[in-house]
């Protein structure tokens, strides 16, 4: 029996890796097993410059692993720096009988400090060890796995060097035959381009590649679509591409609406797209400031219309790593870093604090419990509750909003010694019945809301990044991109890890509204099922699918919209740029593109010298078309707009003689909705409504009135 279950942990793992030998085992110690896992020879360029070195690590034994492992790497090619280990922050946690991990670290040193200057087309072996301690300070025990790989640099411009011959043809389906471009490249590297020779349908193309399975073609041409094609060794021979006819260019366009300059950058953000608004939490390091203790007391929560009208401010104290919004923006909650390290070594109080969406007043605060300790913080779609994500113990807690009590804990007692390690990302489904949560000890788990238990867990290795935890519009799939510089897609039903790639980078996955297609902050566009490369773009950014799941819209310091396929042509750049990224640390950290595609904010993190750009907002030029010279029709309604007693509201009277479906909205003076208080049918007869007003900040209003057979439009001034 314990075979089998040994069988079955490993199941989800074994699914995405090679089938182990005894020429892969590196060593044992205390009933671990030590692997070899990913390349033995790493190619540079072809793989990116940010190669990540593993070893897996299987609990062969009858009992749990010791707690308390840690991991450091040495690099012995490195001169100085620090390697950065997974899982974070090298605690691994305890290892059930037959379970299955791996720990990695990024060896960009090497490029960046290495002890002797590479030379192009050398290959060098790379000696590294991953030393892991038990025991504590007191009886502290020591194993070192070494792990040798080789590099073989190309150099900073290399061609494709191999002995695989390929060659194929470029068929139009008419003349005359536009100018072309195919260029050879690998996912982590964009290459240089083939020659072409002219014939009767088109062109012919020939070279030479490396005996690798992942290399791409990018195909552009003026008036036809573009492409991405994946070739190999056995299919490079007799390739045959047949450009598609295409005059589509996005419509979409984007005005620059305003910025908000700010003391402190933001670690992310939440949007309520009904009311229109979006929320902003400070954070992330501001590294060159970590001790200007004036600058963290005044780090502030904002709350902004998308027209970037400040609607409220709150000042929660250093930092809000944690922090969501309602999706009806009655409610926003913020988790509270007020002190310095984690863990044992955390020296500020545990908070968590929930706010009135409308006015950004305190409702309740808590204190103290660990799981307190928090990068993250999420409201179910509901609204009913929280979710909170220990960095320090390692757990997930569902808490009830309205008066902040735990309904559970998770791990449940039994179900995992040591916690999960640092939970840094969580996202409820849609339906509200499962919670899906990411943590340090390179797991994803699918925990489930009526009782707190895990449904499944699969192995993703490392945590989620600052957006890197999405889940498909159909639900059916979960998109991971993780600090480890690697991107997983996993099945929902089952945690089934369909795919997963080295990108080379810190990074974000997140999908197209029709869950067919997943795009990386590092500007990759994948097929969301297969994890095939379809294409790419050029801003490595934060970004978003448009509605129609045609384009990928990235805005780094300006909009910018990409062809989901083929080559990185900038098909739309808006005219305005903000200062985001023209000062050193600064970046684009967060954003979000409206369902509508009407509007675009971004938040900015790292200030390295403030006040810099933290928030921007732009429109699409669509959006703006103004109600105010709207015709009326040719019969008029008694249609009666009350003044403002105390200014905190506008009330609407109006007489409606017959039956009629009626429409009342709010707007600003640029024609942008902010309120839809009425879309139904209503019987004759008189009928008041209001607006409350204290969280608009605008100085005018305008109230529509419509009937299928009538319309009007009346401005309201706002008395402040």
């Amino acid at each position: 029996m314990k075979t089998i279950k040994t069988v079955l942990s490993l199941l989800t793992f074994l699914l995405v890796l090679p089938s182990l030998t005894s020429a892969q085992l590196l060593g044992e110690w205390k009933n671990l097993k030590f692997y070899k896992y990913g390349k033995d020879t790493v190619d540079s360029p072809f793989d990116g410059q940010n190669p990540i070195v593993k070893v897996m690590v299987i609990n062969g034994g009858a009992t749990n692993s010791p707690s308390g492992l840690v991991l450091s790497v040495k690099c012995s090619a490195v001169q100085g720096g620090i390697l950065n280990q997974f899982p974070n922050g090298g605690s691994l946690v305890v290892l059930k009988p037959g379970d299955t991990t791996y720990v990695s670290c990024w060896v960009i040193e090497l490029y960046q400090k290495p002890v002797t200057p590479f030379q192009n087309g050398e290959f060098r072996t790379i000696p590294t060890e991953f030393i892991f301690e038990s025991g504590g300070m007191t009886n502290r025990e020591s194993y070192t796995v070494k792990r040798d790989f080789v590099l073989y640099y190309a150099g900073q411009n290399p061609t494709a060097l191999g002995s695989a011959r390929i060659q194929g043809a470029i068929v139009f389906p008419a003349k005359p035959y536009p100018n072309a471009q195919l260029s050879i490249n690998t996912l982590n590297w964009r290459g240089s381009n083939l020659t072409l020779t002219p014939n009767d349908s088109g062109y012919t193309f020939s070279g030479v590649i490396g005996d690798r399975g992942d290399w791409y073609l990018g195909f552009s041409a003026v008036g036809y679509k573009s492409a991405t094609i994946k070739v190999n060794r056995a299919s490079a021979q007799n390739i045959r591409i047949a450009p598609e006819v295409s005059s589509d260019k996005p419509s979409l366009q984007y005005d620059f609406i305003t910025s908000v300059q700010t003391l402190t950058g933001f670690w992310r953000g939440a949007v309520s797209e009904s009311e229109k608004t979006v929320c902003v939490f400070p954070g992330q390091e501001n590294w060159a400031l970590t001790n200007d203790s004036s600058l963290k007391a005044s780090a502030k929560i904002y709350k902004y219309t998308l027209e970037g009208q400040k609607v409220w401010e709150f000042t929660p104290g250093w930092e809000t790593w944690g922090g969501d919004m309602s999706r009806d923006g009655k409610y926003a909650v913020y988790a509270l870093y007020a002190g310095t390290g984690v863990g044992a070594s955390y020296k500020g109080a545990f908070t968590i604090g929930l706010l009135d969406g409308l006015t950004g007043k305190e409702l309740w605060k808590k204190t103290g419990a660990k799981v307190y300790e928090s990068y993250e913080i999420v409201f179910s779609d509901d609204a009913r509750y929280l979710a909170v994500g220990s960095t320090g113990s390692g757990q997930a807690a569902l808490l009830e909003r309205e008066t902040g009590n735990t309904v559970w804990t998770a791990p449940l007692a039994g179900e995992l010694e040591g916690g999960f390690g640092q939970v840094r990302r969580m996202k409820f489904d849609t339906k509200g019945e499962f919670l899906y949560v990411g943590s340090g000890d390179n797991y994803l788990r699918k925990i489930r809301i009526s009782d707190g238990k895990i449904v499944w867990r699969t192995f993703v290795g490392a945590w989620p990044f600052v957006n890197g935890l999405n889940i498909s519009a159909d639900g059916n799939l979960i998109a991971l991109g993780m600090k480890s510089a690697q991107v997983a897609v996993v099945r929902s039903s089952d945690g089934k890890v369909l795919w997963t790639h080295d990108t080379g980078n810190f990074d974000e996955l997140f999908f197209s509204p029709d869950s067919k297609y997943a795009a990386t902050y590092s500007g990759k566009h994948f097929n969301a099922l297969t994890g095939d490369l379809i294409g790419r773009s050029s801003s490595p950014s934060i970004g978003a699918f448009t509605s129609d799941s045609k384009y990928v819209c990235r805005f780094p310091n300006e909009v910018e919209l990409y062809a989901l396929t083929g080559t990185a042509e900038t098909l739309y750049r808006s005219s305005s740029r903000t200062s985001i990224a023209q000062k050193p640390g600064e970046q684009a950290q967060w954003g979000y593109l409206t369902s509508d595609d009407k509007y675009v904010v971004v938040a900015a993190r790292d200030m390295s010298a403030p006040p810099q750009t933290g928030i921007a907002f732009y429109r699409a030029k669509s959006a703006a078309t103004s109600i105010l010279h709207q015709e009326h029709s040719a019969y008029s309604m008694p249609f009666i707009i009350a003044p403002n007693p105390g200014r905190d509201f506008v009330r609407v009277q109006f007489t409606l003689p017959t039956t009629e479906h009626i429409s009342l909205k709010f707007y600003t003076s640029l024609g942008q909705e902010i309120a839809h208080i009425v879309d139904e049918t209503l019987p004759a007869g008189d009928h008041t409504y209001q607006l409350p007003l204290a969280h608009y900040p605008m100085t005018t209003v305008f109230v529509r009135l419509q009937t299928p057979s009538f319309s009007i439009t009346k401005p309201v001034q706002v008395l402040r």
